[in-house]
């Protein structure tokens, strides 16, 4: 067990290249980024009955069409940034990512949430100081109240998704051999590949008829 901290270190910090196919696996990713357990749990353990507005109207349902839009999006911004300059390169710049676009995410559906409910509270009033009254109580429902567990689920989801996209849909890259480490730091030194031995000397040609009536000192009988 010494060794298990080391090893989660060097899963995460290990630069990593998506896995091929990529469609099959960026799929298989963003499908298990979006199955949050807790979700798709307690739809099992508590079904959506029909006094409650059915499957369609559960929030449970909205909450994983949710998910699949934002999990869909961060995956392809994270795409669009290792193309362009290649990171995040290790899996725990991918969850970084998640984590980072998880909670941007997560405002922005509260913030449009309650935009939503104060517009609608326009529509069911007559009054302007109960209008205003009913803005106010949404504000502070939504806006105040309802942040923190709305931040809590929001970063526990995107915790989940970054894990899952991380693991599935990258995987390590084969180490490049170093001529910079030594045993001393822990590896096995690699040695410098062996220069390539010279060609072998070629024979010389004998001479041409030309050449040797050039020589001097041969006579007419050495040339025939």
């Amino acid at each position: 067990m010494a060794g298990l901290p080391d090893t989660l270190s060097k899963a995460f910090t290990a630069p990593v290249s998506i896995r091929e196919p990529r469609s099959l696996w960026t799929g298989l990713a963003w499908a298990a980024a979006v199955a949050w357990p807790p979700v798709i749990l307690t739809l099992f353990i508590f079904p959506p009955t029909a006094e409650a507005g059915g499957i369609l109207n559960d929030w449970r349902l909205k909450a994983l069409i949710a998910g699949g839009v934002a999990v869909g999006a961060i995956i392809w911004i994270i795409a669009g940034e290792r193309e362009r300059d290649g990171s995040p390169s290790t899996r725990l710049g991918i969850l970084s990512r998640f984590l980072l676009f998880g909670f941007i995410f997560t405002l922005a559906a509260l913030i449009l949430l309650v935009l939503i409910f104060s517009f609608m509270t326009l529509f069911g009033s007559e009054g302007f100081l109960s209008t205003l009254g009913e803005i106010e109580s949404t504000l502070f429902l939504f806006g105040v109240a309802g942040l923190p567990p709305a931040l809590m689920v929001g970063v526990s989801y995107a915790i989940w998704a970054g894990l899952m996209v991380a693991l599935i849909g990258y995987m390590p890259k084969p180490p490049k051999p170093s001529y910079m480490r030594s045993p001393l730091f822990g590896e096995e030194a690699v040695p410098p590949p062996a220069p390539q031995a010279p060609p072998p000397p070629r024979a010389p040609e004998p001479p041409t008829e030309v050449e040797r009536g050039l020589m001097p000192g041969v006579d007419d009988d050495d040339r025939r």
